[in-house]
């Protein structure tokens, strides 16, 4: 039976947008840089190493938008751990009011979910090459929040 297992929260702080691609055929889509982030959990501390970006494209007529990053980290230990993502967000009143603001939201209050991959070349964090992963996430004071779970 699948299971989920939670296994570690991601902090990132967002910075923009920085610019928007308006009249692209393509949709429109956002530049965020992304710092200051860190993956905290019982078996891994990461800290990201450098900005990170989303291609973030904005709300169409479903009403969701879609991020899609690049980050990279460094261990505690020195691993270098590779993390993309894309997923959905749902922009609730309560999710508008809190980014409005550098305000937060709990988790319920809006659909921020993604579909997580790493890669690394460090055996001691092999195990991130090796599951599925998935996060649900919630704005913060000034970062975003996502609880990161291991598909079992």
């Amino acid at each position: 039976m699948i299971g989920l297992e939670r296994e570690m929260v991601y902090r990132v702080r967002p910075k923009g947008p920085l610019g928007r691609t308006d009249g692209s055929p393509h949709g429109v889509r956002e530049f965020w840089e992304l710092s200051d982030a860190e993956l905290v959990g019982p078996r891994i501390h990461a800290t990201s190493l450098g900005a990170g970006g989303d291609w973030f494209r904005v709300a169409s007529s479903d009403g969701f938008s879609r991020p899609r990053v690049r980050m990279q980290f460094v261990t505690s230990d020195g691993a270098f751990v590779l993390l993309s993502y894309t997923g959905l967000v749902k922009a609730t009143d309560a999710f508008i009011r809190a980014a409005e603001t550098q305000g937060s939201t709990d988790f319920h209050e809006q659909y921020m979910r993604m579909q997580l991959s790493f890669e690394t070349g460090a055996a001691a964090y092999n195990w991130l090459n090796e599951s599925l992963w998935i996060a649900e996430g919630r704005l913060a004071t000034g970062s975003i929040e996502y609880i990161v779970y291991r598909v079992t």
